[in-house]
């Protein structure tokens, strides 16, 4: 991932995380302890937020290039 913004390796690890917490859930969903399950939730949310701040970022991004090019 040479020249790739600081974004798209957070996208790409919170991918790559998320791909092992549904192997998880799927492969001994009930043998895990309950402090375990607590701790996936919440990396599931910080997923979420990450792809949430990635699509803020690329229309931030989109804007300022479009303003700065003086594009409609």
């Amino acid at each position: 991932m040479g020249g790739t913004s600081i974004t798209a390796k957070l996208l790409y690890f919170a991918h790559t995380l998320h791909e092992e917490v549904n192997k998880v859930h799927t492969d001994n969903d009930a043998d895990l302890p309950s402090d375990m399950i607590v701790k996936m939730k919440a990396l599931e949310r910080v997923i979420s937020d990450l792809h949430q701040t990635n699509e803020i970022s690329h229309k931030v991004s989109v804007y300022f290039a479009r303003s700065e090019h003086n594009y409609p």
